[in-house]
């Protein structure tokens, strides 16, 4: 591959931190994947100054951009900080940096409602329970559910809007019961830049679409995968800013050869590699 000489990366924190990897050491893992599960992922700069250092603080915006030189760069993080934390490893001032990619939404349940029972002697309870009258879309259920997890959103798009004949009803947990709705619509639910999307996947990709080649930075062929849920491949390749979840790929290989989405992988810059991994399934 001769277009991709220069290794770059640049991480930003907040309005007053700039590192760019030509001046400091930088090292990173970014996970990326279609689910709802915060993503945790880690970057490492060594030898900041201790003014700089004050300045990482929990919260703070942080952005951090990678590439090549002469390939171009793009950005691959984008949230917030979770925590710091400098250590010594031997002559080294290592800062680690945490990145979650969301908050846990698990624990979220339906507002707590006073329902009241009964024709004759009537009582009141307390529930977690809201039942839709008879042919209720699946779009309005989401719409109204989604607000309660607290999150930004990227996008709601509902690929087969159900009408409930019969009403629905939901209870408990709020992410449960949009797993579930999902799954009757054809959409998945997940996390992805810290933005809550219901819709699927290909609808979070970008325009940009990438072929993987060994003139592109294709390393090895392809591994075949398979589990209870879907089957794919997974694809290890130089540092390519371009594919995160939802992107459409083709691959160009000896052994493989067609259109994939990608589903989960990672960036990462350890010293040595400066690599993605991804794991895709057909198109």
């Amino acid at each position: 591959m001769t277009t991709t000489f220069g290794r770059t990366a640049i991480l930003e924190v907040g309005k007053r931190v700039a590192i760019n990897s030509d001046e400091l050491t930088l090292r990173f893992e970014v996970v990326f994947d279609d689910d709802t599960d915060p993503n945790e992922s880690v970057i490492e700069v060594f030898n900041l100054s201790s003014s700089t250092i004050a300045y990482l603080k929990r919260n703070e915006r942080l952005s951090l951009t990678a590439g090549y030189k002469s390939d171009g760069k793009g950005v691959i993080l984008t949230s917030r900080v979770s925590s710091v934390r400098t250590v010594m490893s031997g002559v080294d001032k290592i800062t680690r940096i945490t990145v979650i990619d969301g908050p846990s939404l698990d624990g979220i349940e339906l507002p707590e409602r006073t329902e009241v029972i009964g024709k004759k002697k009537k009582k009141v309870k307390k529930t977690r329970k809201k039942t839709y009258a008879k042919n209720t879309k699946a779009s309005q259920i989401v719409r109204d559910l989604v607000p309660l997890l607290g999150v930004a959103v990227g996008k709601i798009r509902v690929p087969r809007d159900v009408t409930f004949s019969k009403g629905y009803t939901v209870e408990g947990k709020v992410l449960d019961e949009l797993k579930k709705l999902a799954k009757t619509c054809r959409a998945q639910v997940f996390i992805h830049k810290q933005r809550l999307y219901f819709c699927t996947v290909a609808e979070v990709a970008t325009s940009t679409q990438f072929t993987f080649s060994s003139d592109t930075g294709l390393i090895g062929s392809p591994e075949y995968y398979e589990n209870d849920e879907e089957s794919g491949y997974k694809v290890r390749a130089l540092l390519q800013f371009r594919v995160g979840v939802g992107s459409l790929i083709s691959i160009d290989s000896s052994s493989v050869k067609g259109r994939f989405r990608v589903k989960r992988g990672r960036h990462y810059w350890n010293g040595s590699d400066f690599m993605t991994e991804i794991e895709v399934v057909k198109a």
